[in-house]
């Protein structure tokens, strides 16, 4: 029992009492009285009070209903019996490594170890910080148990950023953990939703240059255009020289790319 004793005169001692009889005097505050209760205790009326160094009084009095607890996990056996159906006689009734108590204040069913049934039980769900009670934490469409075997993150819709949500990426066939699934420079997301090309080939329309680098130099990666500026050098040639595929002269002499190879 814990006594928060305040006065302007200041606290001398606190007086606990035990159905009406002196328990235990603490003069040193925080005002604490530890109390053993018999198995077959009924009701307990307990009072406190506070006397300051003039002599005056306080009193505070409560009577409580003691409810027998078999296995001491903080849940009443009559709580066990009419309310969750456990072991009154176990601190964790389904052995998921939850005590009861903590099962009862988090919701999930102290009778199973996998409330939600997506495959993980609920103490590793408690531990990783995913919902025991809903089998897709971060509704993404694949189950927290799927985000396990795959290696994503079950509390994030996109693990790798890279703008297509991790089930669009199973379901495309991208790679779940790597924003740029073949490697062109461009986010798989941007394929698919600005750009239309193919997150899974680098150079979607196959004429030898990869999307990102015809997104930099504004050609369009899902058509084939082997000279962009007409100068007789194919663009993959140019970005490989260093020359510039939308300029038909890039140094400005006069004299076109083509002419100067």
């Amino acid at each position: 029992m814990l006594i928060d004793a305040q006065d302007d005169l200041a606290v001398q001692r606190v007086e606990f009492t035990v159905n009406g009889q002196l328990a235990f005097i603490d003069n040193q505050s925080p005002y604490v009285m530890q109390l053993s209760i018999d198995a077959d205790a009924s009701d307990l009326s307990l009072s406190a009070r506070a006397i300051d160094w003039a002599g005056n009084a306080s009193v505070t009095e409560k009577v409580f209903t003691v409810q027998p607890d078999s296995d001491q996990d903080g849940l009443s056996d009559d709580q066990e019996t009419n309310i969750y159906f456990s072991n009154i006689d176990s601190t964790d009734s389904d052995g998921d490594g939850l005590d009861d108590f903590r099962e009862s204040l988090l919701g999930t069913d102290l009778n199973n170890t996998d409330s939600d049934n997506d495959g993980v039980d609920d103490k590793t769900e408690f531990v990783q910080g995913t919902d025991p009670l809903y089998f897709d934490s971060d509704f993404d469409g694949l189950s927290d148990l799927e985000e396990s075997n795959l290696g994503s993150n079950p509390l994030k819709l996109d693990t790798d950023d890279d703008g297509l949500r991790d089930d669009e990426e199973v379901t495309r066939g991208t790679n779940i953990l790597i924003a740029d699934t073949d490697a062109d420079g461009l986010l798989d997301g941007k394929e698919v939703v600005l750009y239309f090309t193919d997150p899974l080939n680098s150079d979607t329309d196959g004429d030898g240059s990869n999307d990102g680098g015809e997104v930099l130099i504004g050609s369009d990666p899902r058509v084939v255009e082997d000279d962009s500026d007409n100068d007789l050098i194919p663009n993959d040639k140019e970005l490989e020289r260093g020359t510039d595929p939308t300029k038909y002269d890039t140094d400005g002499d006069t004299l076109g790319d083509g002419e100067e190879s």
